[in-house]
Formats: structure tokens, sequence, C-alpha cells
């Protein structure tokens, strides 16, 4: 008989990616059916619907200080909790896998109510609330940081973050350079805000690039394409202005130093890809989790850390110039693979199969 699990991700691309690259690989790899349930799937910029099966549930944020909005939340969850309580009646899953937020709150919640074992995948070096307060009834939370497991109750084991973005073994800078039509003699930055874009991004990075350089600039918003294009193009940079690519491959493969916020995902595929980086967090993120995972990449010695309020033009530009002429770029570059080689043989894929009880090749080469 096939086994069936559900994923429970919504929110965020950080949430989304790496679960969908869970989904493929369990499906591909292992025969696995995977059926994705959480809030807001339908309308999910990120999620790629032609390509699981899903449903969407009600889900409604917990957090804040309006009664009001508690309330109405805690009517969401409700809804959303006894909706997936019918759904795991009609699909009887062996397990289920959450990526946090609190769009998979009521898939989890009614799996401790039902008594589905399920994992929990921490993408943050400080955890998020919902995975938080399940941790103790996880079968294990894969971590992606280490140093979550002190914030967390139960079991905990350390895994490579699933990274959506894939390319062959034969696929390099020259390739990617070739894939933007940029110069191979000149280096390039990449700057993006993640999934959600950045306006602080777009409006700081562009005015602090020097001319010496060429910009892989993702905006975030279709908006903003236009004006940041158009600014380059004045000030005589060579730039690809795209509000997103699907291909992130290419982008890392291409870049020599990225200029971005701290989200998880980004700084799993930083140090993946070995860029090092000028981490901006978000200062708004829930927990502060973003300077927290700024903390970790400039533990390796592969990014520099600035706070929103000192990423003036100005403070910007010294960092930028100071990488490139003082050639501290290949020093953090190398670092960043010393990293890579103390990471995790097990991935999440692997984690997952561990517990229903599969064979799994799911581990990475050193």
């Amino acid at each position: 008989m096939s086994k069936r699990i559900v994923i429970a991700a919504g929110g965020t691309g950080g949430h989304i990616y790496p679960a969908m690259e869970l989904g493929r690989r369990l499906i591909e790899e292992h025969k696995i059916e995977v059926v994705f349930i959480a809030g807001g799937l339908t309308k999910n910029p990120w999620f790629e619907r032609d390509k699981f099966i899903h449903h969407s549930i009600c889900a409604g944020q917990l957090s804040g200080k309006n009664p009001v909005n508690l309330l109405r939340g805690a009517f969401q969850s409700f809804k959303g909790f006894q909706e997936t309580r019918g759904l795991f009646k009609q699909l009887n899953p062996q397990l289920v896998v959450g990526f946090g937020s609190y769009h998979s709150f009521p898939v989890l919640a009614a799996a401790q109510f039902s008594r589905i074992p399920f994992l929990l995948h921490e993408a943050n070096s400080f955890p998020g609330r919902v995975n938080r307060l399940l941790s103790s009834s996880a079968q294990v939370t894969a971590l992606h940081f280490p140093e979550a497991s002190s914030r967390l109750k139960g079991k905990s084991e350390v895994v490579a973050m699933p990274l959506w973005s894939t390319f062959s073994k034969d696929f390099n800078r020259e390739n990617a350079i070739k894939h933007y039509g940029l110069d191979p003699q000149k280096k390039t930055v990449l700057i993006f805000g993640g999934s959600q874009g950045a306006r602080f991004l777009n409006e700081v990075c562009i005015q602090a690039i020097p001319k010496e350089l060429q910009v892989i600039h993702l905006t975030g918003s279709v908006e903003s394409v236009d004006t940041v294009q158009s600014y380059y193009h004045r000030q005589n940079i060579r730039a690809i202005v795209k509000c997103y690519e699907k291909e992130m491959a290419y982008a890392w493969m291409a870049a020599d130093l990225v200029i971005g916020r701290s989200g998880a995902g980004t700084v799993a595929e930083m140090i993946e890809y070995a860029v090092p980086g000028i981490l901006i967090p978000y200062p708004h993120a829930v927990d502060n989790h973003q300077e927290h995972n700024a903390d970790h990449v400039l533990k390796a010695k592969g990014a520099i850390k600035l706070l929103e309020k000192e990423a003036t033009i100005k403070r910007l530009s010294q960092e930028i110039n100071a990488l490139l002429t003082e050639n501290r770029l290949e020093t953090m570059r190398q670092a960043l693979q010393e990293y890579k080689k103390k990471r995790p043989l097990l991935n999440l894929c692997g984690l997952v199969c561990k517990y229903l009880n599969l064979p799994t090749t799911s581990t990475l080469p050193h």
C-alpha cells in the first residue's frame, strides 16, 4: 500500500519553497502520495497549484493586542481545524509535516487531536510561535540552525534545508553569466529581498552600487521594475532587473556578492551556493528571527550584517568598496565552503522517510 502524507505549509516563500521541494522529492523519488493542506493556498503567489494535490482551509493569526482581531483569528483557526479533521477522515495520512506559521496551525492542531504523528520543520535560528507551541508533541523537529533547539521542547535533529532551486553538475558561473547576457570579466552583485521583495533595498541599494559592478536585481514588485532599471541605465551600470526569478540557481551561480534580507531561505541558498553577502535583516520580522539568522552566517565568516537603521547609502557603499578593494570576497566564499563541509548528511526528505520506515538515499555529498 502506498504511503500518503500531508504537508502543512503556507504563507511566504520561505515556508512554501522548501515544502514544495520536499513534496517533489517524496513524489518523484519515493512514490509517496503528497497532499498540501494550509490556509490561503488558493491565492498564495508562490505555491505551484498545478503540481500538487492541495486543499485550502481557513486560518487566522493568533497574535497581536487587538481583541477583535484575536477573536477573528481564533474563529478562523477553529474553522480550519474542523475542515482539516474532515479531510483527515477522507485521506487517512500516515504522517503530517508542518512548516510553521499560522497558515499551518489548524492542520497541526488537527493532527495532534486525531493522533496522527507529525514532524515539524524550523528554518529559522529563532523558532516561530507555532513550532515552539507544538514541538513537545512532534515526533521530531527538523532544524536548519542547531541553536534553535534550545528554544524548543521535545526531540530535534539538524538537517539540510530543502532548496527549491536545483541545477545539474555541469551548471557553472559561465553558464549563468551567459544566461543573463552579462560580462564574464565583471563581478556581479545579486540584490533581492526574498519572496516578498523589499522596498528599502530597492531604494537604497541602487544608489550604493559602484559602476565597476554589474547587477541582478529582483525587486519583488512589478511596479518598481521600470524605475529601478531606468536608474541603472542612467548610471551606466549593466543590470538585469526583474520582479521575480523562478530559476534562482542562475542568479546565485552568477553572483559574486549578495545584498539582501536574511530570511531562512535566503541564508540557506547563500550557504549552499557559497556567495558572500551583506545581510540587512528585516526589522519587523516576528521575534526578530532575521537578525538571528544573519548572526549565524556572521559566525561562519561569510557575511557582513547591517541593521536597517545603519544601512545608509554611504555606509553600504563603503562596505561594498571595502569588500572589493580588500579582496575579502574570496576569503568569505572559502569560509562558506568550509562551513558547508560541516553540514548534516541527512536532509529533510531522508528524515521523513526514516519516520515512514522507508529506505532512503536522501543524503548530501560532502
